[in-house]
């Protein structure tokens, strides 16, 4: 099996920047992040607080009355 030294996840622009360098993932700020990070912030981010909650109902407002003032 051939090993490619920097392999692209994707052709599709979300992905632009991101490369996987050996057993670790390059973002395109250049920081490299293990599998088990990538998890750990996965289930950080489904974790849905009380405060998140309502932070996010806010920010949703305001993205929503900005959006119709342009």
């Amino acid at each position: 099996m051939k090993i490619h030294a920097h392999l692209k996840l994707s052709e599709f622009e979300e992905w632009e920047g991101f490369i996987v360098r050996g057993r670790r993932l390059e973002l395109p700020t250049g920081d490299f992040v293990t599998p088990q990070q990538v998890i750990t912030g996965i289930a950080l981010l489904q974790i849905q607080s009380d405060l998140e909650i309502k932070s996010s109902r806010k920010l949703l407002k305001l993205a929503r009355t900005i959006a119709r003032l342009m």
